[in-house]
């Protein structure tokens, strides 16, 4: 397109409007967005009121970038500002919501304390962990009394041997009584038990909230 035509696009009162019309929408949905996402802020918090603590990851001054000239849109636009404002200087200081810390201080963790939920599931997996822990440390001790028995068992026998046809001593690898011992003994073996949790409080507390942290907060 040549310079003139492209000057000439630019003086056409129509394309200019169209222009007009087009930045002004753009703005527009900005706006409308902001105010979806206030609302949802609004629910969150009536459901999750803990959530009032931790800033909106924002600040006023992203919305200087709107250009509005509607009076209906600047109303919403003021109301929007001091909704966003209260929550800022309502939040706890350096503290976000979406911190990775397991301090005492962090969502998550307090989120737990606040939650009979997820404090009676922790205790069921506690529970349920300390039932197979005494299952296997059981079976522990009877593996390891199984292994020092079949360990004296072969300490007093001696592989058995036959005679050939030709006059050959051999041993007898099938029936042989003191290597059957020696595979039994090989074949005791022991499931490692792992811990479900970590054995730090509010690391553990992280865990479970992850295991049931509320739709509210996920959407």
């Amino acid at each position: 397109m040549s310079e003139r035509g492209t000057i000439d696009d630019f003086l056409d009162p129509e394309a200019n409007s169209l222009r007009g019309i087009a930045g002004w929408l753009d703005e527009i949905i900005d706006l409308y967005a902001a105010c979806i996402n206030a609302a949802l802020d609004k629910l969150a918090i009536r459901s999750i009121p803990l959530l009032k603590d931790y800033s909106l990851e924002i600040t006023v001054t992203i919305f200087n970038r709107l250009l509005l000239q509607n009076a209906a849109a600047l109303a919403r636009l003021k109301i929007l500002q001091r909704y966003v404002d209260a929550r800022i200087r309502g939040a706890r200081s350096g503290v976000s919501v979406f911190s990775n810390s397991t301090s005492i201080d962090t969502f998550a963790v307090r989120y737990y304390h606040q939650s009979e939920e997820l404090q009676l599931r922790k205790r069921m997996i506690e529970h349920d962990a300390s039932c197979e822990l005494s299952m296997r440390v059981n079976d522990l001790r009877y593996k390891s009394s199984c292994y020092e028995h079949l360990t004296r068992d072969i300490d007093a026998l001696t592989c058995d041997r036959y005679m050939d046809p030709r006059g050959s001593i051999r041993h007898d690898e099938n029936g042989c009584h003191k290597c059957m011992k020696v595979q039994e003994r090989k074949r005791l073996c022991v499931e490692i038990h792992e811990w479900p949790l970590p054995d730090d409080a509010n690391h553990a507390a992280v865990v479970m909230f992850e295991f049931g942290a509320p739709t509210t907060f996920k959407m």
